[in-house]
């Protein structure tokens, strides 16, 4: 359900607060493209599938942006033991969304797990942190935030979204880790920097401020 702390950068309001995100999302956007069929799903992932395994085998995409490892090693093993045929876009943001990652993997290999720690961490990192500057922790209740909002997101879904068009167009076929990095002055001011695999001798990453294709890799010794 949508929380007050969720308002400051998520689609809906204020006036939404304590309703589902999904479903009151999928409300907002069907007025909105009332030409297209929209459906939202007060489910979590098992309960989808038990429900409505049918829509995961008719996707001409899948677009996972859940931010949960447990689901998305789920799904990544779906597809790898041929339980799902559709392509699937995976896409996370790094600390501050200071840098975003958007994986396409049209085939059962290379898999998610190919590019990732057991802990569900890019082996691949674009920035590093001192361990105090991740999160922040609002004074006297104990909840940690990140302190960033839309304006710092704006990088990462826009090339996610780009790559989703991308892969139902036709236009990329085969795996591909399109990753954005934001302007050095704002990660600095976050707290962070590049890290090292990032920097690793190209003098035009550090200004920021770009988008890259990079390839993922199959990792023969891939624990799935």
């Amino acid at each position: 359900d949508l929380s007050w702390a969720n308002v400051g950068r998520h689609p809906l309001g204020a006036e939404h607060v304590g309703h589902s995100k999904a479903t009151t999302l999928a409300a907002k956007l069907q007025l909105s493209y009332p030409h297209a069929e929209i459906r939202g799903f007060d489910l979590c992932y098992e309960e989808f599938l038990s429900k409505e395994a049918q829509l995961l085998a008719e996707a001409d995409l899948i677009v996972c942006a859940t931010a949960d490892w447990e689901m998305e090693s789920l799904l990544n093993l779906q597809r790898v033991c041929g339980e799902i045929i559709s392509p699937i876009l995976y896409t996370w943001t790094e600390p501050h969304a200071c840098a975003g990652h958007a994986v396409l993997l049209p085939s059962a290999s290379p898999c998610l797990q190919c590019g990732m720690t057991l802990q569900g961490e890019a082996r691949e990192a674009i920035t590093k942190w001192r361990r105090d500057t991740e999160t922040r922790s609002e004074p006297a209740c104990g909840a940690v935030f990140q302190p960033y909002g839309p304006i710092e997101l704006q990088g990462t879904i826009s090339m996610a979204a780009s790559l989703v068009l991308d892969s139902l167009l036709g236009k990329i076929q085969q795996p591909i880790h399109r990753v954005w990095a934001s302007p050095h002055a704002l990660l600095v001011e976050a707290g962070g920097d590049w890290s090292d695999t990032w920097r690793n001798g190209h003098l035009e990453r550090e200004k920021g401020g770009i988008l890259e294709d990079l390839a993922w890799e199959k990792d023969s010794l891939c624990q799935v």
